[in-house]
């Protein structure tokens, strides 16, 4: 029997360090959270893989510094939440949205989408 999912503090607190560090390209710190099956609509408008991602990140040594606000999480299903908030990098504001979802007590990001937000929205 699977254990209903409660969202309390510590879930939250724990999504937004995924989140941030996956923002920041320090994946390192939390290895296999990204699903085989990721896909990104990327505020650039390009669509990522998994396989994507990680080249990326292994490539570069750029450091990012991603500020993270209006950040919330709802659940969407018995194993799976939304997370959604704001990232500012640089003057420019994008709205995010991640679905995770959580087997066998460990947490992997499917799904990502960032669009630049309208300049009302920053």
């Amino acid at each position: 029997m699977e254990k209903k999912l409660v969202l309390n503090a510590s879930l939250h607190e724990l999504i937004y360090s995924f989140e941030l560090a996956i923002a920041n390209r320090n994946i390192n710190s939390i290895p296999g959270i990204i699903s085989d099956s990721f896909v990104e609509y990327g505020s650039s408008g390009r669509i990522f893989t998994k396989a994507d991602y990680m080249n990326s990140v292994d490539a570069t040594e750029e450091k990012y510094d991603y500020e993270i606000v209006d950040f919330d999480i709802k659940i969407i299903g018995l194993n799976a939440i939304l997370a959604t908030y704001k990232s500012i990098y640089k003057g420019e504001t994008v709205l995010r949205s991640s679905i995770w979802r959580s087997k066998d007590d460990v947490w992997h990001l499917l799904f990502h989408q960032g669009t630049v937000a309208a300049d009302e929205e920053s």
